[in-house]
């Protein structure tokens, strides 16, 4: 109540006195990587009903959270310098950007409002504009969102907000579309409710897209993807089978994210082509089988063109990891192997060996045998690794009966084949 008044009162005497921005908020001159001021007033309600003064060298705006309703035509949106302006996490339900002089703008933030409509002609004087986020507000197929004018947009967030059914239908890249330039390099597009796409849908940006998010959707099958694509993120989406086909053109790929999916093996050969840098398989809740060659068996013999730095597994449904796979995972700098069902037994005592990093080994536990239950497998001797002998022997025993049946069966075939497959001669004499 004490701030409220006191506000109130300050409100009373600026009316009469011009206010500086820098009066009532946070400022810092800064030279790198630009030179000029940023201003940040997030958390300072009702700071815009003061029209305060920005200083001629603004480039940063910050007015995020500070429980903006509207915003009518101030001074503040009139200048020459200004490059970001964060409006983000506010309760704005319509923004007139016409009324808006900010030439030199390439960076503009609105996510977290509750936008339902922005005029298409209300970007056409942010032609320097390179990022854009929407992302959050309440766009919806009716909102007819288009962004022809953007020429030089670099970056777009469009997260969730309900146009799934209607970038299915438009194009995010033709003039009778979204307009999204051809120049674009990156798109986020988690969340929007996205049933189905056309392969090629992204062939107009082929060889220009670098980042992707595609995830928290409900799309079953990984679509045609620029072959350019630096980052991935296809996570939480129905998708049930991962093809070496689908991952194959990606050459120039650094970031994959493929978590929450509905697949149950990760195949031979699947990132064989890739150079990743960074793998995450989190939270795929049926994913049992993870293959020793799932990286191309050339790595096995000569991990010189193994680049991969941090590999996420938790949370998935493994029990057990071939051996073999520990000339790569000793080179992984972050590898996370918690909250999996891990079978603790003589085949699996070589993950203790694992440069595992000290905040990645709490939940990295075993299920079974039962007498290692919750066990945290660097907790354990390798001696406590130990195969039930029985079953080791059973399937010992398997496959010596199996050699055994098969020379049967051979010798049986060699004897048929010398008792009656005689010649005619053969059979004469025996008359």
């Amino acid at each position: 109540m004490r701030a409220y008044i006191l506000f109130s009162a300050l409100m009373v005497y600026f009316q009469t006195e011009s206010v500086m921005f820098c009066d009532i908020c946070d400022c810092q001159e800064i030279s790198e990587p630009l030179t000029g001021v940023v201003v940040n007033c997030s958390f300072h309600e009702r700071v815009l009903e003061m029209n305060p003064i920005l200083p001629d060298a603004s480039i940063t705006l910050d007015l995020s959270k500070s429980n903006l309703t509207s915003i009518q035509p101030v001074s503040i949106f009139q200048s020459e310098s200004l490059v970001e302006l964060l409006l983000n996490r506010n309760f704005l339900k319509e923004i007139n950007l016409l009324s808006f002089n900010l030439p030199e703008l390439k960076q503009l933030d609105l996510s977290e409002n509750e936008l339902t409509h922005i005029n298409p002609d209300s970007f056409n004087g942010f032609t320097k504009l390179e990022y854009l986020n929407l992302a959050s507000n309440k766009f919806t197929v009716t909102s007819q969102l288009n962004f022809n004018s953007l020429v030089n947009l670099k970056e777009i967030i469009l997260d969730n907000n309900n146009i799934g059914d209607e970038i299915e239908t438009r194009s995010l890249f033709d003039e009778q579309g979204y307009g999204l330039p051809l120049n674009i390099q990156s798109i986020s597009i988690s969340g929007v409710n996205l049933d189905n796409l056309n392969l090629e849908y992204f062939k107009p940006v082929d060889n220009t897209l670098r980042k992707l998010v595609i995830s928290n959707n409900n799309l079953n099958i990984i679509v045609k993807l620029p072959q350019r694509l630096e980052y991935l993120d296809y996570s939480n989406n129905p998708i049930n089978k991962i093809t070496t086909e689908e991952l194959e053109p990606l050459v120039y790929l650094k970031e994959l994210k493929l978590n929450g999916l509905d697949v149950e093996e990760i195949s031979k050969n699947v990132f064989a082509t890739l150079m990743l840098t960074n793998l995450e398989l989190k939270y795929n809740k049926k994913l049992k089988e993870f293959s020793n060659l799932s990286f191309g068996r050339q790595l096995l013999s000569d991990t010189y063109d193994f680049y991969l730095e941090n590999l996420s597994l938790k949370g998935s449904n493994l029990s057990t990891l071939d051996e073999s796979l520990s000339v790569l995972f000793v080179k992984v700098k972050r590898l996370d192997l918690q909250q999996n069902p891990w079978v603790c037994d003589c085949r699996l005592a070589w993950l203790r060996k694992l440069p595992i990093a000290p905040d990645l080994i709490d939940n990295f536990r075993c299920s079974s045998p039962d007498n290692l239950f919750d066990r945290r497998i660097f907790d354990l001797a390798e001696e406590d690794f130990v195969c039930d002998t029985s079953s080791w022997e059973e399937s010992q025993f398997g496959i010596s009966a199996g050699h055994v049946l098969y020379l049967l069966l051979a010798l049986v075939t060699i004897l048929y084949l010398s008792l009656y497959n005689t010649t005619p001669k053969d059979n004469l004499r025996q008359k």
